[in-house]
């Protein structure tokens, strides 16, 4: 399917909901819902494509009801439907109704036709950061179990113990390391030893694999542990200009960052993790016992169900290197967000940004570091074709570990829009802002585009951007350093926004009447975009309505002719 065809209407209804609401479903109304009793707003798209220009609709303001005057075969309107509300919903349910000028003496056509056929959906091979869903949620459980004053006090204790001997390592040291086994969501204890010293970071290599594997090739380790070290030394200067810093020297009085290299990090199964960083690392054992008191990332030696290693071609920087330091450059981010978000240099005395955000960031750290989509990064770009192709199954704020995508998207667009583009001075200093705020999730966003309220806004322009990247001329509504339409990166090739279709649903047919329930089976998640797509013109006018289930104030209509 193209993008846009010949003759298209394109419904998309976007609905919104606060940080963390849930997908539950609504069942659908037994009688009509009523009709708002508030204004609507509509805009009208104007000019010949691909070009176009957004502007003001001065007709019908307040009314749900949007008519196009002449739908014939060679006219194409694009409605974009967005619902938002103030309180958290688990969804939201409304009903539309798509009808000709001429259409009253026909009966309504109740069901949606079949549906145009989509590409599958994103499968575990390509989501190595899977597990991170399980590993946030465990530092929410960890943060409020922690008594903060403790964490704090026993830290000094801890900070002062360090200076009468530190703990910097040297090639050679053991050390014994607690990883999280996602198979039993338990413990599993790793001996390890120090293979390099870099500037920046130990990479510690589990005893297991020590002696086996490409990369632990006598005549080829030290060139491999060397490319590593040299990467991470790159990583660690972009992300702390963009995002901040974190805590050093840290728990361990040690400025360089520990990576640990073990199998036992993709111990989960199917899920393919290539590797997180968990910020249980950051307490006092006192506080929690199973604490590795380091600054520390764990990573693989080898992808899931892969044969050859992760690393090996490390000296050549050639796709599967560049995972891995993306996957470093992504976990990076966290560690940071964590220290300047709450940790507070061993204060304890923050809060914990909101998922959907923190990986976020994550994601655009691994484009900032030069390990991202733009850079041929398949993971991101599979994860960004997933959300195109199912926009209306993700929620910006109910986190999934599906939503990576959808997260990059929205964080690219803040630093295209607000921040004045990827790496400039403008973002870095709208992005540590962030990272250090006491807000969180959507007060935070509204911290850096206009100030409370502004998120519906943004949101909505940030859905239609994802329609109309490269159809529109309109700044606001394209990407800079990437585009959705017609490109490939990394051998994933992104076609744009697929809408729900209904192929070739014209007069007669018409009306449709077609509620969100009717046609997802459930509501409509909470910050969500909902697409469809109607073909055929019947040179008559073109009615389009939409009727919230409530009298809320939260349904806006967008209308692109072309």
């Amino acid at each position: 399917m193209t993008k846009h065809n010949a003759v298209a209407v394109i419904l998309a209804a976007t609905l919104f909901a606060l940080a963390g609401c849930g997908g539950g479903g609504h069942s659908a109304a037994t009688t009509p819902p009523p009709a708002p009793t508030t204004p609507i707003s509509k805009y009208t798209v104007t000019g010949s494509s691909p070009a176009a220009t957004i502007a003001a609709s001065t007709s019908n303001p307040y009314t749900n009801q949007v008519s196009v005057a002449s739908f014939s075969p060679t006219t194409k309107v694009d409605l974009v439907t967005i619902v938002k509300t103030s309180t958290p919903p688990a969804g939201q349910t409304f009903s539309e109704s798509v009808t000709t000028s001429t259409s009253a003496q026909y009966p309504t056509y109740q069901a949606p036709v079949a549906l145009e056929r989509r590409p599958p959906a994103l499968s575990v091979a390509q989501n190595p950061l899977a597990g991170e869903e399980l590993v946030r949620s465990r530092e929410r459980k960890l943060l409020a179990s922690v008594s903060r004053p403790a964490a704090r006090s026993s830290f000094l204790a801890l900070q002062q113990a360090f200076v009468a001997a530190p703990s910097a390592y040297v090639a050679g040291d053991p050390a014994t390391f607690n990883v999280f086994n996602f198979n039993t969501n338990g413990n599993q204890v790793v001996n390890a030893h120090c293979q390099k010293v870099g500037t920046n970071a130990y990479i510690f290599v589990d005893d297991i694999i020590a002696t086996s594997g490409s990369i632990y090739d006598p005549t080829n380790v030290n060139n491999v542990l060397d490319a590593i070290s040299t990467a991470f030394d790159g990583i660690y200067t972009a992300d702390r200009a963009t995002f901040g810093s974190e805590w050093t020297p840290g728990i361990d009085n040690d400025p360089r960052i520990l990576i640990l290299i073990s199998p036992a990090v993709n111990s989960n199964g199917n899920n393919g993790i290539l590797g997180y960083f968990y910020s249980g690392d950051e307490y006092p054992k006192s506080s929690f016992a199973l604490s590795n008191q380091h600054e520390m990332f764990y990573v693989v030696d080898k992808m899931q169900g892969d044969t050859t290693d992760l690393w090996a071609d490390a000296t050549t920087s050639a796709t599967k290197a560049k995972q891995g330091y993306a996957i470093l450059a992504h976990e990076f981010q966290h560690m940071i967000n964590f220290n300047t978000k709450f940790g507070h240099n061993g204060s304890y005395d923050g809060v914990q940004e909101d998922t959907w955000l923190n990986e976020g960031l994550s994601m655009y750290a691994m484009q900032v570091c030069g390990y991202g989509m733009p850079q041929g990064d398949a993971t991101t770009a599979g994860h960004v074709e997933n959300y195109l192709n199912y926009p209306e199954a993700f929620s910006l704020t109910n986190w999934t570990s599906a939503n990576y995508g959808m997260s990059y998207l929205f964080v690219l667009y803040l630093v295209e829009q607000y921040g004045k583009g990827v790496d400039s001075p403008e973002s870095k200093t709208m992005l540590q802002a962030m990272e250090s705020s006491a807000l969180v999730g959507i007060a935070n966003v509204e911290s850096q585009t206009g100030g409370t309220g502004s998120f519906g806004n943004v949101f909505k322009n940030w859905a239609m951007a994802n329609l109309l990247d490269d159809v529109t001329s309109d700044p606001r509504y394209n990407y800079v350093s990437i585009d959705l339409n017609n490109v490939s990166y990394g051998g994933v090739a992104l076609t744009g926004i697929w809408p729900f279709v209904f192929p070739n649903v014209s007069y007669p047919n018409y009306p449709i009447n077609l509620g969100t329930t009717q046609l997802l089976g459930t509501a409509q998640l909470g910050w969500s975009a909902l697409y469809q797509e109607f073909g055929g013109g019947t040179n008559n006018a073109l009615n389009l309505s939409l009727t919230n289930s409530n009298t809320a104030n939260n349904l806006e209509a967008l209308v692109i002719v072309q």
